[in-house]
C-alpha cells in the first residue's frame, strides 16, 4: 500500500457526521479528503507532515479504528443526551464550585425527582419508607 490511502465506505454503516469527526480527530496525523458518491463515502488520506513515520497500512488501520470508535459512540451519545442535558442544566453558575460529594447529592436529587415525577420507586425505597 502506498500514499495516498483510499477507503470507500458504505454511508449506511458510516454516517457522514462520523466520517467528519474521524477526519477532524486525525487532522494532526493525516489530512483526509472526504467525497460523497451516491451511497458511498470516499476517503483519501495524505500524511499531514512530510516527516510522518506512519506507514500507509498503519494509517489505514488508524482511520478504521477511529471510524469504528465514533460509529459505536454515536448511539450511546443519542441515548444519554437527555441525561447530559439534565446534568448540564443543573450545573449552572450557582453550581460552579461543585465538589464530588455535592455532585453525588445533586445526582441523587435528580434521580429522585425523575422517579417521583414518573411514579417509579425501587422496592428498596418502598421498604425503607415503610410503604
Amino acid at each position: 500500500m502506498t500514499w495516498p490511502v483510499t477507503l470507500k465506505l458504505d454511508s449506511a454503516a458510516y454516517p457522514l457526521n462520523v466520517v467528519q469527526r474521524t477526519a477532524y480527530s486525525l487532522a494532526d496525523t493525516v489530512a483526509i479528503q472526504v467525497a460523497l458518491e451516491a451511497s458511498q463515502i470516499s476517503l483519501t488520506a495524505h500524511p499531514a507532515e512530510v516527516t510522518l513515520t506512519l506507514s500507509p497500512e498503519q494509517a489505514h488501520s488508524l482511520i478504521l479504528q477511529h471510524l469504528n470508535d465514533f460509529v459505536l459512540r454515536d448511539p450511546i451519545n443519542r441515548e444519554t443526551a437527555g441525561w447530559n442535558a439534565i446534568i448540564l442544566g443543573r450545573l449552572s453558575p450557582q453550581y460552579a464550585r461543585v465538589t464530588p460529594f455535592s455532585f453525588l447529592i445533586s445526582a441523587f436529587e435528580m434521580r429522585n425527582t425523575v422517579e417521583s415525577n414518573s411514579g417509579l420507586r425501587h422496592s428498596s425505597q418502598r421498604n425503607f419508607q415503610g410503604r
